[in-house]
């Protein structure tokens, strides 16, 4: 896929071209790079100690690609995203904030990952997931925030589509987003701890997205929370609603339920 820069962005097969390119290089993850489980005469060789013939046929080896490109609609990469979903079907399936920072990597990629690593939503989420799912929560709060009003179903679509729109800040600046965010886990790490969002052990992400929304725009309209014990009392409250916790335990992506979950 082409890139805006001109450079062609792999959708497929990146594991085996990047253990390509580190055949040629004879480093792999910062070891060495031997040849194991082939046949004998080429076990414990690197690129550098084969034949010349052997090298040579490498080198002129053809490895062949399929260039894709999204004519309509013309303002997103949904079709890309689709055919990357579909792609995407043998050994370890990718979850989907790791498509997205393929797909979609710039400014705010790389954004999502500095807020991953501030202290207090460490707290609150725990050790760093392996498949970014700790990553997409933060882009969920964000676009949430910022775009709630353009929600549809599916969840990862209004992901994709603000993450598009907002892939090098030209809506919301990155630094008014850190004070936001920085300033609301703070708030949800004292008022209600570190094992907030849970309704049981796993943190719900349908809790997380309402309280740390509602949060959010408490403290944009009226700054600082001075009165804890009374915020602990309202959360306790809405954990008891019946109405509440049947919008965040079933179908939380219909539009419906995220509305009355983000209000």
């Amino acid at each position: 896929m082409r890139q805006e820069d001109g450079r062609f962005l792999v959708l497929d097969a990146q594991q085996r071209l990047r253990s390509l390119r580190g055949f040629f290089d004879g480093v792999i993850n910062g070891k060495e790079f031997i040849l194991k489980h082939v046949q004998e005469q080429y076990k414990g060789k690197k690129y550098d100690s084969l034949d010349i013939e052997d090298r040579r046929r490498i080198n002129d080896s053809i490895i062949h690609a399929t260039i894709v490109r999204q004519d309509d609609p013309s303002g997103d990469m949904s079709s890309i995203y689709s055919i990357f979903e579909r792609l995407n079907t043998g050994g370890t399936l990718l979850q989907p904030q790791e498509v997205r920072v393929a797909l979609y990597h710039g400014p705010l990629v790389e954004f999502l990952r500095e807020l991953n690593n501030l202290e207090q939503w460490r707290s609150l989420y725990g050790r760093k997931n392996p498949r970014l799912k700790d990553q997409e929560l933060i882009l969920r709060f964000i676009a949430l925030l910022y775009w709630h009003e353009k929600y549809k179903r599916p969840m990862k679509g209004f992901l994709n589509d603000y993450l598009e729109a907002n892939r090098k800040f030209q809506m919301n600046p990155g630094e008014e987003i850190t004070e936001i965010f920085k300033a609301t886990t703070e708030v949800a790490v004292h008022c209600l701890g570190a094992r907030a969002f849970r309704l049981k052990n796993a943190l719900n992400a349908a809790v997380f997205d309402s309280m740390m929304v509602a949060l959010a725009k408490r403290l944009r309209a009226k700054g600082p929370i001075g009165d804890g014990e009374n915020l602990r009392r309202k959360y306790r409250a809405l954990l008891a609603d019946p109405n509440y916790l049947h919008a965040v335990e079933r179908a939380i992506a219909d539009e419906e339920n995220v509305n009355k979950v983000s209000r």
